[in-house]
């Protein structure tokens, strides 16, 4: 294998690399709260976000109390 090759495969498993993490670090985070529980909810899409973050939350809270959306950050 000759020196440009090495070097080019190398940059381009960098810029690969860098294109997989930067599209996690653009993910949705959000939090939902109730009196006796909360959930964490992960996703590009700030709805699935939401709706994953109050899934959570609810099947770990007693039944009829309801969870809210505390916040959510990109």
């Amino acid at each position: 294998m000759t020196r440009n090759l090495r070097t080019f495969l190398l940059a381009f498993a960098a810029v690969a690399a860098l294109v997989v993490t930067t599209g996690e670090a653009a993910a949705w985070s959000c939090r939902a709260k109730s009196r006796y529980a909360d959930g964490w909810g992960y996703s590009p899409v700030l709805a699935t976000a939401r709706e994953e973050a109050k899934l959570k939350c609810q099947l770990t809270t007693p039944r009829r109390t309801p969870c809210r959306i505390v916040y959510c950050r990109r």
